[in-house]
């Protein structure tokens, strides 16, 4: 099996995005993903109360030298800042921590 440093980062989003999607549904929510990566977002959360929740997933393989988990929240190549239009909420993914 390959370890999670060998691994693109676009596979390890698709990981996290994929984990993500299996707690989300522990928790009782529909997940509806993105079919492409043209939306400022990776997953809508449906619950059954009706309401939707535009989620981003970031992720990090460790801690900095510093011991904090960083993770970059600007919009792919063009390092565009998100905005409350753009998402609800971010999920983030430590693979170090595996949580």
């Amino acid at each position: 099996m390959t370890s999670s440093k060998d691994q693109s980062s676009k596979v390890r989003g698709d990981i996290a995005a994929l984990l993500f999607a299996a707690e989300a549904k522990k928790h009782g929510y529909i997940v509806l993903n993105e079919t492409g990566d043209n939306a400022p977002f990776d997953v809508v959360l449906y619950h059954e109360s009706g309401k939707f929740t535009k989620v981003q997933i970031k992720s990090t393989l460790c801690a900095s030298d510093r011991g904090t988990h960083e993770f970059i929240v600007k919009r792919g190549a063009s390092a565009r800042a998100y905005s409350k239009a753009d998402i609800d909420m971010f999920a983030c993914y430590a693979f170090d921590l595996d949580q």
